[in-house]
């Protein structure tokens, strides 16, 4: 499950950001990428499908920043692939405890191994004895809200190069 943002205009900006010298933009670079990627992970919770799931999914969605070479910042969302824990179900209710897996009646999630396939959705799915168990219909809950996040992402990427211009 790989989506992602590009941002336009504010091309003065960016110039004005590629001539600080690199440790200024780096830092510049990551503020912004890690404003960003808490309000993508903020809208995302709210945007994952499944009033009648666990709350698994939700619960993994997380951030991080990575820098390479020391001068690029990358911005990762989505479910922790460490993120482990059991849905038990009582009184036709589903619940979620983070953690492994405990009881006869607990069923061990890693919401970072399903995801993709509630964002795609599946093509029909058989048995190995031929038995048909239906698809599951795509619900692009990342996509969706990185349409509508675009535009405020753009504007904090704004604010903290304006920011730093100056104070420069």
């Amino acid at each position: 499950m790989t989506a992602s943002i590009e941002l336009t205009g504010g091309r003065e900006l960016a110039m004005q950001l590629l001539l600080m010298e690199r440790n200024l933009r780096a830092a510049v670079e990551k503020e912004a990428v890690t404003e960003a990627n808490k309000r993508i992970q903020e809208r995302l919770k709210k945007n994952v499908p499944g009033p009648n799931s666990s709350g698994a999914l939700q619960s993994s969605i997380t951030h991080k920043v990575k820098l390479y070479d020391s001068k690029i910042a990358v911005g990762i969302v989505g479910p922790s692939k460490d993120f482990t824990g059991n849905v038990t179900r009582s009184k036709g209710q589903l619940s979620f405890k983070r953690g492994e897996r405990t009881g006869k009646k607990s069923n061990l999630r890693r919401p970072a191994k399903y995801a993709h396939l509630v964002e795609g959705g599946t093509a029909t799915r058989k048995t190995k004895a031929g038995k048909n168990r239906g698809a599951v219909a795509p619900l692009p809950f990342t996509a969706f809200t990185l349409e509508t996040v675009q535009a405020e992402v753009q504007k904090i990427f704004e604010k903290h190069i304006k920011a730093a211009i100056t104070n420069y």
